[in-house]
C-alpha cells in the first residue's frame, strides 16, 4: 500500500502527497476505488480519460502514454488531457515528483482547478455512478407519463442527468459532466456568481452564433428567478446551460458566473436528446440523496393523494372545500378566481420535492378552459404541523 504524508501548499489547502510518483497524482481516493472499478458509461472523451488515467496509477506508463497522446490529438482543447499525459512524461523521464512541484504559484492555481475536475469524474465513474444503478434522486416524486423529460443536475457530483420516464419510472438515459458558480450554490442576489438552486424549467435555445464565443454551441436559458425565488426577495437573472468556449473541452467545478457549463460536445447532444426545448423541467439540487425505485413508489402515496384530493374539489367546483388546503398567507387563492373558467385540469400533476427547503413540495398541473389555450398552474406546498397547506400559487402561460 502507498502510504502519504499531508503537505501544505500556500492558499491551495492541504492534499495527499504519495512517495510513489503514479500514486500522486490523485490520492487515496484513486486506490480506494481502484478495487470498484467499472466500465464508465458516460461519453467517449471522459472513458478514454479515466482509461488513460487508470494506466498511469497502475504503471503502465508506456501504454497510458499512448492512449493519453491519441486523446489529444483527439481532443486538442482537453487541457485535463494534456496535464495527465504531462503527468506521463514526467513519470518516464524518472522524475520524483509531479509536475505541481515544479509550477509557478499562478500556474498551480490552474492545475489545482483541472486535478479538481479529473477528481469529480474519476469519483463519479469508479463510486458514485455504480453505486445509482437501479437508484432515482428521491426529488423525483412524479410517477410520469411515458416520454416525459426531465433535468437534473447533482451539484455535489458535478453531474447533469437527462431522465426520461418509461411508464411511470424515471429513467437516467444519459449524464455529463457539468461546472457551476464560482462560488459554488445558493444564487440569492444579482453578481453573486452562485448556481441558483431548485426547480426551473427551459424557456427556449439560443444558438451560439448569437453569442459571445464563450457560451460555446448555444444556451438553454431557465425560468430563475421563479415564484419561490421572488417571494424570498432573490434577484439576479440570465441563468442558462450553455456550452463552453474555445479552447477548453470542460470547464473546472466551480468556473461560471452562475450558469451551469457542458462541453461543446456534450451540450450538443443534450440538445438534440431534449424533444422539447421549453418547458423541460431543471431540478438542481444541491443536497442530492438517491434510492432505489421501489422505495421512491412509497414516498409517492401520501403527497399524491392529497393533491387527487384537491384536484378532486377542483373538478367539483367546490370552493370550500379548497380553501382548506391552503395556508392563511396564500389566501384568497388564485385557483378561487380561475376554477370558473378552467374546467378541464389533469388529473395526476407533475410533483417533485423541492431542493434548499425542508418539507416542501411542487405541483404543476396544467388547466384548460373549454376554449383556448393550455396554461400552467404551479403550487409551493408546505408542510405545516402534521398537514400539507398550499403557500404559495402561480398561474402563467405554456410556452
Amino acid at each position: 500500500m502507498a502510504r502519504f504524508i499531508w503537505t501544505k501548499h500556500g492558499l491551495r489547502g492541504y492534499r495527499f502527497k504519495f512517495r510513489t510518483f503514479t500514486a500522486s497524482i490523485l490520492g487515496a481516493l484513486l486506490i480506494q476505488s481502484m478495487a470498484s472499478a467499472a466500465k464508465p458509461t458516460t461519453s467517449a472523451y471522459e472513458s478514454e480519460l479515466i482509461s488513460g488515467l487508470r494506466q498511469l496509477i497502475l504503471g503502465q506508463h508506456v501504454a497510458a502514454q499512448q492512449h493519453l497522446s491519441a486523446l489529444t490529438q483527439r481532443y486538442p482543447q482537453s487541457r485535463l488531457g494534456h496535464l495527465v499525459h504531462a503527468d506521463v512524461l514526467a513519470a518516464q523521464a524518472g522524475l520524483s515528483n509531479q509536475i505541481d512541484d515544479y509550477a509557478t504559484a499562478k500556474d498551480l492555481v490552474i492545475i489545482a482547478r483541472l486535478r479538481e475536475q479529473l477528481k469529480n469524474r474519476w469519483d463519479y465513474v469508479h463510486n458514485q455512478g455504480p453505486n445509482r444503478q437501479g437508484q432515482v434522486p428521491t426529488r423525483l416524486l412524479y410517477a410520469g407519463r411515458p416520454g416525459h423529460q426531465l433535468i437534473y443536475v447533482d451539484v455535489p457530483a458535478s453531474r447533469l442527468y437527462l431522465f426520461e420516464y418509461l411508464n411511470d419510472r424515471p429513467v437516467a438515459v444519459q449524464d455529463y459532466y457539468v461546472s457551476i458558480g464560482y462560488q459554488g450554490a445558493g444564487k440569492e442576489q444579482e453578481g453573486d456568481r452562485r448556481t441558483p438552486i431548485g426547480i426551473y424549467h427551459i424557456t427556449g435555445y439560443i444558438p451560439g452564433q448569437s453569442l459571445h464565443e464563450r457560451y460555446g454551441y448555444g444556451a438553454l436559458p431557465i425560468n430563475y428567478p421563479n415564484s419561490l425565488d421572488k417571494s424570498r426577495a432573490r434577484s439576479g437573472h440570465g441563468i442558462w446551460l450553455h456550452g463552453t468556449e474555445p479552447n477548453w473541452v470542460n470547464r473546472s467545478p466551480l468556473a461560471t458566473d452562475g450558469c451551469v457549463s457542458l462541453s461543446n460536445l456534450d451540450f450538443e447532444t443534450l440538445y438534440m436528446q431534449l424533444e422539447k426545448h421549453t418547458q423541460t423541467r431543471v431540478i438542481i439540487d444541491d443536497k442530492p440523496a438517491w434510492l432505489p425505485f421501489e422505495e421512491l413508489v412509497s414516498l409517492r402515496e401520501r403527497p399524491l393523494g392529497i393533491l387527487l384530493d384537491w384536484t378532486a374539489a377542483w373538478k367539483r367546483g367546490d370552493k370550500n372545500a379548497l380553501i382548506e388546503f391552503y395556508a392563511s398567507s396564500a389566501s384568497p387563492s388564485i385557483s378561487e378566481k380561475l376554477i370558473d373558467r378552467f374546467s378541464a385540469i389533469n388529473s395526476q400533476p407533475e410533483f417533485y420535492s423541492y431542493p434548499g427547503e425542508t418539507d416542501h413540495l411542487l405541483a404543476i398541473f396544467r388547466i384548460q378552459a373549454t376554449t383556448g389555450p393550455v396554461k400552467i398552474l404551479e403550487q409551493h406546498w408546505k408542510r405545516q404541523s402534521s398537514n400539507w397547506k398550499i403557500v404559495l400559487e402561480t398561474q402563467f402561460d405554456l410556452l
